[in-house]
């Protein structure tokens, strides 16, 4: 019963953790365009895709405090900014948009409905990528 409490007292706490992360990283975004890196481990040749495109994390705006990482990713183009955890894989998605001429994001938009959930393979590869940086 004592592991239940803490572990729904750990999630309620992230997102407030998060909010406040993310309203120092609206700052820096406001100032700097994303530096976009690729994810090589992301493009996974397929019979219907021959030739993928990798993920993106942008290098200059992720934020991170101890295990807690807030980032913005490019996948099968589209703009995403996520919440995560390095340590238990553990992912939010807070925004979604699409990208402008200059590969930057607009039309940003909450995600809305949204629940922490456990990063597939393909979202293992882009945290980490996220949370070595």
């Amino acid at each position: 019963m004592k592991n239940n409490t803490l572990k729904k007292a750990f999630f309620i706490l992230i997102p407030v953790g998060i909010i406040l992360i993310l309203l120092q990283s609206t700052k820096v975004k406001a100032e700097n365009n994303i530096k976009w890196k690729a994810v090589p481990e992301t493009a996974i040749p397929s019979r219907m895709n021959p030739n993928p495109q990798p993920a993106y994390i942008g290098t200059n705006t992720s934020i991170r405090r101890g295990e807690n990482i807030v980032f913005d990713a490019y996948i099968d183009g589209q703009y995403i900014l996520y919440a995560g955890n390095c340590r238990t894989q553990m992912l939010y998605r807070l925004s979604i948009g699409s990208f402008n001429k200059k590969r930057q994001p607009q039309n940003i938009r909450p995600y809305l409905n949204e629940k922490w959930f456990q990063a597939s393979k393909f979202q293992e590869e882009v945290l980490k990528a996220a949370c070595s940086l």
